[in-house]
């Protein structure tokens, strides 16, 4: 802002219990309604205090959140900045959720390591031709979800293909628990497939299994699911 008279009209005083998350949310909100736009300077520390009647401490605290939801950059020794939004960038809500549950999301996708290698393996051996045509057929449908950028259609073929897997495997203890596992990683597929070119890559990577299943190859079908799995990890943490 250029000077006290024009944030005054911007910024309100808060009263709460909880004035940093308060903070959060009239800064964020700002920046949605496009009233702060990219590259605005907040105001400097001691006025934003004013403006926001809040401790010091409050607002610095509502600044780290708002540079970790990736909304501000803080610039030492000269101020804040509400940044430029990117399009492939994940949308506050998902990456504030994300880095409540990252770890949670990265144990799961741990264990669907040691379930999902093990189910396609099984996979391999017992798949009929008719299986193995369905899992052609969801592939299709993910390189579409690819070609239009449908992130919805994405992760319902993601879904789709896993669960096939897990069905081939013929055992009933596995296909419960990677459905179980499936659910509650909804949020985090979507926070996935938001990122630039994923699709594309998880198309290939899912290529890579099929191809090993046709070829009836438990141990090269165990290494790209493996190997797919690891390199979600490796996205969602980098997310957070």
């Amino acid at each position: 802002m250029s000077n006290m008279t024009a944030a005054a009209d911007m910024f309100l005083p808060i009263e709460s219990d909880r004035l940093s998350d308060k903070a959060v949310g009239q800064i964020k909100a700002l920046i949605e309604e496009g009233r702060l736009k990219p590259g605005d300077k907040l105001p400097a520390e001691r006025e934003f205090i004013k403006l926001l009647s809040v401790s010091r401490a409050s607002l610095r605290e509502a600044l780290r959140v708002l540079e970790v939801l990736g909304l501000i950059e803080v610039r030492t020794g000269i101020g804040a900045f509400v940044k430029q939004t990117d399009a492939g960038a994940l949308p506050a809500e998902w990456r504030a959720l994300l880095i409540k549950t990252q770890q949670e999301v990265i144990d799961l996708l741990e264990v669907r390591e040691a379930l999902e290698a093990r189910a396609v393996e099984l996979a391999a051996q017992n798949a009929s031709a008719e299986e193995l045509e369905s899992c052609s057929l969801t592939l299709g449908k993910m390189k579409q979800s690819a070609n239009t950028n449908d992130v919805d259609a994405a992760i319902q073929s993601d879904i789709e293909f896993h669960q096939l897997i897990s069905r081939m495997s013929q055992n009933k203890f596995l296909i419960e628990l990677s459905d179980s596992i499936s659910h509650v990683l909804l949020d985090a597929r979507y926070a996935f497939f938001r990122q630039p070119n994923r699709i594309w890559v998880s198309w290939q990577q899912h290529c890579r299994v099929v191809e090993a299943l046709v070829e009836r190859d438990s141990q090269a079908a165990a290494e790209a699911m493996l190997q797919h799995l690891q390199d979600s990890k490796e996205v969602v943490k980098r997310l957070g």
